[in-house]
């Protein structure tokens, strides 16, 4: 299986490796406001890193500005983590958590995802604690069998190694957006995101 070294390009993989705070990959395939649902899988123990609270509160937020509605995807342990942030947050979002945890049957979201979704993808850096070793196949993945679906990448905020991590409490982290070229330009959907990930 041939997978591209740079899938984001050199300079956003370098910032991927470098940089622990939140990072949010977007490819666009079609007008923001054509999209009707977001589709998100998230890895097993995505609750237990420190960018959790962040990026699933971002997620609710996008989904109410923009009016989709949103299907979780996560190990029942994740599944009910994000369950209890939105009955604590947002009792008015329209949202489902389905349990999926064989990261080895990914492309079974090829049939689970319509035209008009935006597929997201909670992602993480190797060595910490949801990092899974199919998250190399996703370039390979992506550019192959979800190339017409608009999509995110999203990177959690991570604490150095080395830090405690059950001292630390939930950490809001600082946004940063990086795309590359390979993925296409920033376009009005973009600068929308960006606007709204900074409220």
């Amino acid at each position: 299986m041939l997978i591209r070294k740079f899938f984001f390009g050199e300079v956003a993989e370098n910032i991927i490796r470098r940089i622990h705070e939140t990072i949010y990959v977007y490819k666009p395939a079609q007008p923001f406001n054509t999209l009707k649902r977001m589709v998100v899988v998230a890895p097993p123990n995505a609750e237990t890193e420190p960018g959790f609270i962040h990026w699933l509160q971002k997620i609710m937020l996008l989904s109410k500005e923009s009016g989709m509605k949103v299907n979780f995807y996560g190990s029942a342990t994740t599944s009910e983590a994000i369950k209890a942030v939105i009955q604590r947050d947002s009792s008015d979002l329209q949202a489902s958590c389905s349990e999926f945890d064989n990261w080895d049957d990914f492309l079974i979201f090829t049939r689970e995802l319509n035209a008009n979704d935006l597929f997201v993808i909670i992602s993480s850096r190797k060595g910490y604690t949801s990092y899974l070793p199919q998250f190399g196949k996703l370039p390979y993945y992506l550019t192959n069998y979800f190339n017409r679906h608009s999509y995110i990448i999203l990177y959690p905020e991570q604490l150095e190694t080395g830090i405690n991590m059950s001292d630390i409490q939930q950490a809001d982290g600082k946004l940063i957006e990086t795309l590359s070229e390979q993925i296409g330009v920033i376009n009005k959907a973009g600068k929308y995101l960006r606007k709204l990930w900074k409220k």
